[in-house]
């Protein structure tokens, strides 16, 4: 949260990880790129779920 995600981000990234924080932290990083994008969050963090953190993969997941 000290990086300014939000507390509910926070949990559901370490959630999604099995409380791993580097892989949490990946998670975050490529969520917030994805969500500037203007996607939905629920969709982001499926497509990032989908493919095990991947931004590359999510973002070629999400524009088709």
């Amino acid at each position: 949260m000290e990086r300014g995600y939000s507390e509910k981000q926070v949990e559901q990234a370490l959630a999604v990880n099995n409380n791993d924080f580097a892989a949490s932290e990946l998670f975050l990083a490529a969520q917030a790129q994805l969500l500037d994008l203007g996607f939905s969050e629920d969709k982001v963090v499926d497509a990032l779920v989908k493919f095990n953190c991947s931004r590359d993969k999510a973002l070629e997941f999400l524009i088709t």
